[in-house]
């Protein structure tokens, strides 16, 4: 159950490199209080953070693995904006992130590239070839 002063419990890693700052509880409520357009714009990415996480969520629970990975390749390459860009993290955490296992993320890659939606390239990089293909996995 959630208390709230409790002190969260959360474990994290930046896939790139990062600067980390330290504020207050105390202090970032006062700031908060003193600018309230800052509490807005916190909410608002709270709201989109919530709400991939309920897309993420529900692709989990009723997308298949093949579907899951395609919307991944894309949704990565769209926020990239190309269509040649390296995966973020490693086969093992993509596999977790999609609620499958490493070999599984192998073999979908695989195909999609027998296929000729994907072409993978050393060091993680990928290359989407084929949109349409993908989008209807």
């Amino acid at each position: 159950m959630f208390k709230e002063n409790q002190a969260h419990q959360s474990y994290a890693e930046t896939l790139t490199e990062a600067t980390v700052c330290e504020i207050r509880r105390q202090d970032f409520q006062k700031l908060l209080l003193d600018y309230p357009s800052i509490a807005l714009r916190i909410l608002n990415v709270l709201a989109k953070r919530i709400q991939l996480l309920e897309q993420q969520t529900t692709r989990v629970t009723t997308e298949s693995i093949e579907t899951r990975l395609a919307l991944y390749l894309l949704d990565t390459a769209d926020a990239d904006k190309t269509d040649e860009f390296k995966l973020p993290m490693k086969k093992k955490e993509l596999a977790t992130y999609l609620g499958t296992t490493p070999e599984t993320i192998s073999r979908k890659l695989t195909a999609f590239e027998e296929a000729g939606y994907i072409k993978q390239i050393p060091q993680r990089m990928i290359q989407i070839r084929n949109r349409d293909g993908l989008l209807f996995v």
